[in-house]
């Protein structure tokens, strides 16, 4: 039975890839390079995590620690705010002068 064109051999030529294969391929390329930008970001947020983890103990520790009333909220209303800023610069000038 002679071989037919489309099987594979020793000394056949190699095909050409089908637009479809391609696209393929370039889609798991794609989502490997994700998977491992992925794999670094969350890498990041476990050090990061950690990193807080300790500040958290350090601060539970020292009950005193970070509670100067010089903490910011985002929800702080903004006149609250600007009197908030006014009085530390007041009290900074004072220190100064």
């Amino acid at each position: 039975m002679p071989d037919s064109p489309d099987a594979p051999g020793d000394d056949a030529p190699e095909r050409e890839t089908s637009p479809a294969l391609d696209e393929l391929r370039e889609a798991v390329r794609r989502a490997t390079s994700q998977i491992e930008q992925l794999r670094e970001r969350a890498h990041r947020l476990e050090d990061e995590n950690q990193h807080l983890k300790e500040r958290v103990a350090e601060l539970e520790a020292d009950p005193a620690a970070g509670r100067d009333d010089t903490a910011l909220l985002v929800g702080d209303d903004p006149d609250a705010l600007r009197e908030r800023i006014d009085h530390f610069i007041e009290a900074l000038d004072a220190e100064l002068e």
